[in-house]
């Protein structure tokens, strides 16, 4: 049985995937992940494109995962729209609205095509504002990563670990 948790975005999407190692669904067993696809992205020029390639790229993983079990749960970063001169500007840029187009994409291919139970974990709720880096040193103390540096995580993918370690119930202090 796996998980997976997912950071989504046009410019960088994260996808890290959980493992039971059995027929068992629990989610205690499923740390760290197994799998941490660190920057899923596309060379499209334009946004429409690079949504349909990076559900491509992540329908690719679930068919692979799907054929050694079943994913019974997809956890996704809900974005947060930000009323600040920065968040106003990306509305303007129509970014919350393409960002949601690629989250409702992935929940197509996740639930749609596999049949996953889908939970949205809003950003503020997971990480309020930290930085990347404070996300990515909290994320390490917690899985051990020493232990397993042959994750190779960065960016995208520290935050798609952060978020399954919410979803299992990790809570990151601001």
């Amino acid at each position: 049985m796996y998980r997976i948790s997912i950071d989504p975005g046009l410019e960088g999407t994260g996808l890290a995937i959980w493992s039971s190692y059995g027929t068992e669904n629990d989610w205690r067993t499923m740390e760290p992940p197994t799998k941490v696809m660190n920057d899923i992205r596309s060379m499209h020029y334009t946004w429409e494109y690079r949504l349909i390639d990076i559900c491509k790229q992540i329908d690719f993983e679930y068919a692979k995962i799907c054929a050694r079990g079943a994913v019974t749960h997809t956890y996704i970063e809900w974005p947060h729209y930000r009323t600040d001169p920065v968040g106003q500007t990306a509305t303007a840029r129509g970014d919350i609205y393409k960002l949601s187009a690629l989250i409702g994409a992935i929940m197509q291919v996740a639930s749609g095509k596999y049949d996953s139970m889908i939970g949205l974990i809003p950003v503020l709720d997971w990480k309020g504002q930290l930085p990347k880096p404070v996300v990515a040193k909290r994320c390490m103390e917690l899985i051990d990563y020493k232990r397993h540096e042959k994750l190779a995580i960065t960016s995208h993918g520290w935050d798609a670990v952060g978020i399954g370690l919410y979803a299992k119930g990790h809570r990151f202090s601001t």
